[in-house]
C-alpha cells in the first residue's frame, strides 16, 4: 500500500504541466545552501580571474557547469527560467544590431557569452529565494578576495600592481579596479542577509569584513567611496519602513527632492568633489575620452555599430576597427572599452540599447515599488530582502559604472539580471477592487 502511494505521488511530479508552484530553494536547507554555493562558484568564475584562468572561455564553461550541478541534484523541484520583459528585449536589440554591423561573426560570438551568463542568471534567479542569492554572491565575493591575497603572497603573476603604481592588491583578475567593483558588487548582496543568531551574525560580520579588507587593499577610491555608499543605502532601505510609517505622506517626495537636489548639487561641484577623492575632475582622462565616443557615434547614435563590434573587452576582443580607431585619434587616448557602464554600450547598440539597459533597472524598481497588499509569510520575507537587493546593489552598480563598464563586463551582466530575476520572485499586485481602486494596507515591513 505503501509502495503504491509512492508510486501515484512520484507520478503526479512527473506529470506536474504547473512547475511554477514549486518551492523555492531556500537558505538553511540542503539545496539552498547547494544552489547558493553554485551562485558563489559561477560569481567567482564569471570575475574572470585570470590569474587561476587565463582563458575566460574556460572561466564560463566551469561556471554553467557548477549551476548545472546544482540543476541536476535538485532537478525534482527544478522550475523553468522567467524571462523579464527588459531582459529580452535588451538581448533582442542587442542581435538586431547584427544585421547592421560590419563584424557581425565577432559580434554574435560575444552575443553567445551574454546569452550564456544571462540564462545562467535566470535558472539561479526562478529556482533560488532571494536569500539564498544573496548568500552565494557574498560567499563568492568574500573568495574572490581570498584567492586574491593568497595570489599576492605567493607573489603570482599579475595578482599585485605594477611597481610605481598606487595600491599593493591587483588581485585575480590582474587589476584593482576590477577586484574593487567585483567586490563593491558582493558588499551590495551581503549587505541584504538578516543573520538571527549570535552564530549567524559573527559569520556574516566575518564575511563582511573579508570583502571589504579586500576593497581596501586594492586601493581604489571610487571603491571606496561606493562601498561606503551601498552600506548607507541598504542601512537607509532597512529603516525606512519603519520610519516611513511615522512620516506623514509628503515626507517621502520632500526626500526624493532633497536627493535630486543633492545628485545636481555634486555634479555643479564636481571639481571639488573628485578633489575629495583624490581624483582630478576629467577621472585620467576618461572625460576626453567620452566625449571622443560621442562624437564618433553620431553617425549612429540611435542604433550604435552593431553588439560587440567596437571595444576589446578582454572576454570578447573586438579585432581592429575604423570606429574604434577614429575614437583613439580624437581622445588621443587609447582605452580598451568605455569606461562607463553607459558609454561602453552607446557605441554598440545606441541610444536604443542605452535605454533598454536603463530599463532592467527601472523594471526591478517598479516590481517592487508597487508591493502587493496581501502576502502569504514566505512571500513576504521574499519581498523584504528583494527591496533592500533593488536599493543595494544598483547602488554600487551605478555609481562605480561612472568610471568602469560594469553593466557589459560579465559580472556585472550576471549581477544585473540576477537582480531583475529576483524582483520577479514578488507576487504581483492583486486585481482591482470595486470602484477601479486598490485597498490601502499598512506596510508589513514597518512592524
Amino acid at each position: 500500500m505503501a509502495l503504491t502511494r509512492l508510486r501515484h505521488r512520484a507520478g503526479a511530479v512527473l506529470l506536474r504541466t504547473d512547475l511554477s508552484g514549486l518551492p523555492l530553494a531556500r537558505s538553511g536547507e540542503p539545496a539552498g545552501d547547494l544552489w547558493s554555493l553554485a551562485v558563489a562558484a559561477a560569481f567567482f568564475l564569471l570575475s574572470n580571474p585570470l590569474v587561476l584562468v587565463p582563458l575566460f572561455g574556460t572561466s564560463l564553461q566551469w561556471a554553467v557547469w557548477a549551476v548545472c550541478g546544482a540543476a541536476a541534484l535538485t532537478t525534482w523541484r527544478l522550475r523553468p527560467p522567467r524571462v523579464p520583459v527588459a531582459v529580452a528585449l535588451f538581448l533582442a536589440w542587442a542581435a538586431l544590431s547584427l544585421t547592421w554591423s560590419e563584424l557581425p561573426d565577432e559580434g554574435l560570438g560575444s552575443l553567445r557569452i551574454y546569452l550564456a551568463v544571462a540564462l545562467l542568471a535566470l535558472v539561479v534567479s526562478s529556482n533560488v529565494s532571494a536569500h539564498a542569492i544573496a548568500q552565494g554572491v557574498a560567499w563568492g565575493g568574500a573568495a574572490v578576495a581570498v584567492a586574491s591575497y593568497v595570489a599576492w603572497a605567493r607573489e603570482m603573476p599579475g595578482a599585485a600592481v605594477d611597481l610605481g603604481m598606487e595600491g599593493s592588491l591587483a588581485g585575480i583578475g590582474t587589476n584593482r579596479n576590477i577586484l574593487s567593483y567585483t567586490l563593491v558588487l558582493s558588499l551590495g548582496f551581503a549587505m541584504c542577509l538578516s543573520p538571527r543568531t549570535w552564530w549567524s551574525r559573527v559569520k556574516w560580520v566575518a564575511l563582511v569584513g573579508i570583502i571589504c579588507a579586500g576593497i581596501v587593499l586594492a586601493v581604489s577610491s571610487t571603491g571606496k567611496a561606493s562601498a561606503v555608499l551601498v552600506v548607507l543605502a541598504a542601512g537607509a532601505a532597512r529603516a525606512y519602513p519603519a520610519v516611513a510609517s511615522r512620516l506623514p505622506r509628503w515626507a517621502p517626495r520632500v526626500a526624493l527632492a532633497l536627493t535630486v537636489a543633492a545628485a545636481v548639487g555634486v555634479v555643479l561641484s564636481l571639481e571639488r568633489v573628485t578633489s575629495l577623492l583624490g581624483r582630478d575632475i576629467t577621472f585620467s582622462g576618461r572625460t576626453q575620452f567620452w566625449g571622443a565616443t560621442l562624437e564618433v557615434t553620431e553617425d549612429a547614435w540611435l542604433q550604435g555599430y552593431g553588439w560587440g563590434s567596437v571595444w576589446l573587452h578582454p572576454w570578447a576582443p573586438a579585432p581592429d576597427n575604423a570606429v574604434r580607431t577614429e575614437i583613439f585619434e580624437r581622445a588621443e587616448i587609447a582605452y580598451s572599452h568605455g569606461h562607463n557602464s553607459w558609454v561602453d554600450l552607446y557605441p554598440m547598440v545606441g541610444l536604443v540599447g542605452v535605454l533598454l539597459g536603463a530599463a532592467i533597472f527601472v523594471g526591478a524598481w517598479v516590481r517592487v515599488a508597487r508591493r502587493p497588499a496581501t502576502m502569504r509569510p514566505d512571500q513576504l520575507s521574499a519581498y523584504r530582502t528583494v527591496r533592500l537587493l533593488v536599493v543595494a546593489v544598483p547602488t554600487g552598480h551605478l555609481f562605480f559604472g561612472v568610471t568602469e563598464p560594469i553593466l557589459s563586463t560579465p559580472v556585472g551582466w550576471f549581477v544585473l539580471v540576477l537582480l531583475a530575476g529576483a524582483a520577479g520572485q514578488v507576487p504581483r499586485r492583486g486585481r482591482r477592487v470595486r470602484g477601479g481602486r486598490r485597498r490601502r494596507t499598512p506596510d508589513p515591513l514597518a512592524g
